[in-house]
């Protein structure tokens, strides 16, 4: 008598779901490194706005019985300077994934010319300099801002995902297994893919130009790009489906 063969040991469990697991660590620990830069911009600003802009060329004179300590632009310029490297190139990942000096960072999150300004101490600390460093800080606050919508919708994808792959490998499955039972698992197998695309599709694409590109932007360094696509062919061959149900062949 044949025995109907069960679901995965919990050995090819885990080779199956391992793309998709570790998917999911990749994604929360760029959400916690994201969010980290965007809370450092934050605080940048934060300290921007409460340094004096310069005082106009020709200021009102100050009574002699009133005294008052005027801070120099080299004072303010400094203190931007050092706002930037303690908040912005404060963060924990910054020697890990960037290791750029201050101008080259400040070149490529605001621009060239503020990136030059801050460098110089002779640049005056104006209101016109003051409001075209804090719009380019608030952009690179809405840039982060919309990555995260990205990876927060990769999270929830990753996550229903993988709880359809758990349900879809816990089916009993071999050529005794009744054909309704079998539709089921190519029904569950290709729902999952069909779902996962349609997410790809429908993304913000605030990170790359495509879709295939923020995988790549994810999934660099491992030997996979597409996390459910993987797994889905390793729970193909581990239930011998492939060809059986026909599993759609798209991207995850």
């Amino acid at each position: 008598m044949r025995r109907s063969k069960g679901p995965p040991s919990g050995s090819t469990r885990a080779q199956i779901m391992d793309p998709v697991n570790t998917a999911e660590r990749i994604v929360e620990t760029e959400v916690c490194e994201i969010s980290a830069e965007q809370q450092a911009f934050v605080r940048f600003r934060q300290r921007v706005i409460d340094i004096d802009t310069e005082p106009p060329s020709n200021p009102s004179p100050i009574p002699v019985s009133q005294p008052a300590i005027v801070e120099t632009s080299s004072n303010r310029i400094e203190r931007v300077r050092n706002a930037f490297r303690e908040t912005v190139m404060g963060v924990d990942h910054y020697d890990e994934h960037y290791r750029e000096s201050l101008e080259e960072h400040a070149a490529a999150e605001l621009t060239p010319e503020i990136a030059a300004g801050i460098q110089n101490t002779s640049t005056p600390f104006s209101q016109l300099f003051e409001t075209a460093l804090t719009t380019s800080i608030d952009e690179a606050i809405d840039r982060r801002g919309a990555v995260l919508e990205d990876l927060r919708e990769e999270q929830t994808s990753l996550d229903t995902c993988r709880t359809k792959l758990v349900e879809a490998l816990n089916m009993r499955i071999d050529s005794s297994t009744p054909m309704t039972h079998r539709r089921v698992t190519r029904d569950q197998v290709n729902g999952i893919a069909r779902q996962r695309q349609e997410t790809l599709h429908r993304r913000n694409l605030s990170i790359c130009a495509d879709y295939h590109d923020l995988n790549r932007y994810l999934y660099q360094e491992e030997n996979w790009m597409y996390p459910v696509l993987t797994a889905i062919g390793r729970l193909g061959s581990a239930q011998n489906i492939n060809k059986k149900y026909n599993i759609v062949g798209v991207n995850g």
